[in-house]
């Protein structure tokens, strides 16, 4: 089977869709993940084969499209559907070019990813939605303000509205999930991230620290929000033993000789999971993922308004605490972290959704139900 994966315009997005990519080249499909060419290193970086889809770059999507002073949390999502459109028809001519000389069986796309029903509607075959965060406008439909940038493609294609996905493939447990997706066109998928590669050091096996860990993303540094970062690890001073921050290496930089840090950079994030007391982080829906597999207590500073009501939904659930990373003050953040460093109580109930989590099925699992299910159908 021949499978094609579309990434949105950041790593997260690359890393959110790798464990399925590497699960069915491993079991004999031929996958190709097609990307921006300023996230083609981050493919290749984890051992797929890639194609270069569009020469955009975030930061243009960004400036064209702002979401920076959005009066309401509907103006914020409309800036990113924007965004979202405009990456689409970017990549739209690429991959049909892609497509009509190396027809998909199946395509793959991210939350992010709208090119990807374009190229499924081109090359007549289905497509799967893989979600990577648990926001309800990231998992169904369109983003209000992608869908009149995209009509006019989709009407050249012949098609009246934006194709639905035929599954979605879901990696968030089921207590989880939004309750407006039907359980019958989601296939669970159990959340193994694929670290960036590093040389391991001793100490990141070490569990007998107290250890806290900060991130803001894997974001562009750009716009990495260095701040958050300083401010936090101001509120956790004499809290915890260790501070590690997972930043791009830019990031690092500028949070060099930072009081409390004690080691900033690409981080491998799966490995030292099982040795954090503590994960303070911005809302990513990957970043949320890899902490309730390890069942790490979390304290949620969303940065997005959107990342708001699905933080609050995992916080309800036992995953720790979310806070308005705008309205929160050191002092709150500080006392919310030193609370659930001696909560037991909390571990638990974290501890709790990691074994619902163990239970889904693995990324070569979900390979072998795809194989079964979309070569049947290109076959009949």
């Amino acid at each position: 089977m021949r499978v094609l994966f579309v990434a949105g315009p950041t790593a997260s997005n690359v890393a959110g869709l790798a464990p399925l990519a590497a699960a069915l080249r491993a079991t004999g499909h031929d996958v190709v993940v097609a990307a921006t060419a300023e996230i083609l290193p981050v493919v290749t970086g984890v051992g797929l084969h890639t194609v270069e889809a569009s020469s955009v770059e975030l930061a243009t999507l960004l400036a064209d499209h702002p979401a920076t002073g959005a009066a309401t949390h509907e103006d914020e999502v409309a800036a990113a559907g924007r965004r979202f459109g405009q990456l689409a028809l970017a990549m739209a001519k690429p991959l049909y070019k892609l497509v009509g000389t190396w027809p998909p069986d199946l395509v793959v796309a991210g939350a992010h990813a709208y090119a990807g029903a374009l190229a499924a509607v081109a090359a007549g075959v289905p497509w799967v939605r893989h979600a990577i965060t648990a926001n309800h406008i990231d998992r169904s439909g369109v983003h209000p303000g992608a869908s009149d940038i995209l009509a006019p493609e989709l009407a050249r294609l012949g098609a009246d509205r934006f194709p639905a996905p035929s599954l979605m493939v879901d990696p968030f447990p089921a207590s989880l999930r939004p309750a407006e997706a039907p359980t019958e066109q989601i296939a669970p998928i159990r959340w193994v991230p694929i670290d960036h590669p590093v040389t391991i050091e001793p100490w990141m096996l070490d569990a007998s620290p107290r250890r806290t860990l900060l991130t803001a993303g894997s974001i562009s540094s750009d716009y990495y929000d260095v701040d958050l970062i300083r401010s936090t690890a101001a509120a956790l001073d004499g809290s915890t033993s260790e501070i590690l921050v997972a930043c791009p290496p830019e990031a690092a930089e500028r949070l060099r000789g930072v009081h409390g840090i004690t080691r900033a950079g690409q981080l491998p994030f799966k490995l030292l999971a099982p040795t954090l007391d503590l994960i303070v982080h911005h809302g990513g829906g990957l970043t949320a993922l890899t902490a309730l597999g390890a069942g790490v207590p979390q304290v949620i500073l969303p940065l997005e308004s959107k990342n708001a009501d699905s933080a609050h939904r995992m916080c309800a659930a036992g995953a720790g605490v979310a806070l308005p990373s705008s309205d929160a003050s050191l002092a709150d953040i500080g006392e919310v972290c030193r609370t659930l460093l001696e909560d037991r109580l909390a571990r638990d109930r974290c501890r709790a959704l990691a074994t619902e989590m163990v239970a889904m099925p693995l990324p070569a699992d979900v390979a072998g139900s795809l194989a079964d299910r979309f070569v049947d159908v290109r076959s009949s």
